[in-house]
């Protein structure tokens, strides 16, 4: 269930990510947040509130959503790429426990 949810976390994020670059459109701050909020219910399921923002601090290096479409292509990559290295840990703990 843990590796579900963290696949979850990752494809509403690819929503966010496709979106940007099918329209070259802001992805607006409402929708972000909503994003962000999904994510930590997830996050805090699979490892509690304060675990929950620490790997979500760690994540988007803990810096706010930008402002603008370039930047947010910017801060989505980045994340992309702290959340794969993280979900790998993961993934690897869990296989070592079996």
């Amino acid at each position: 269930m843990k590796i579900y949810k963290l696949e979850v976390i990752r494809g509403l994020a690819l929503q966010l990510w496709d979106e940007l670059r099918a329209t070259g459109n802001v992805t607006p701050e409402k929708v972000f947040r909503e994003w962000e909020k999904r994510t930590m219910i997830d996050l805090t399921g699979n490892y509690g509130e304060h675990r929950a923002k620490e790997i979500y601090a760690r994540c988007t290096h803990d810096e706010p959503f930008p402002t603008s479409a370039t930047d947010q292509t910017g801060w989505l990559q980045q994340f992309f790429a702290e959340y794969q290295y993280f979900v790998d840990e993961e993934r690897k703990a869990l296989v070592a426990m079996l």
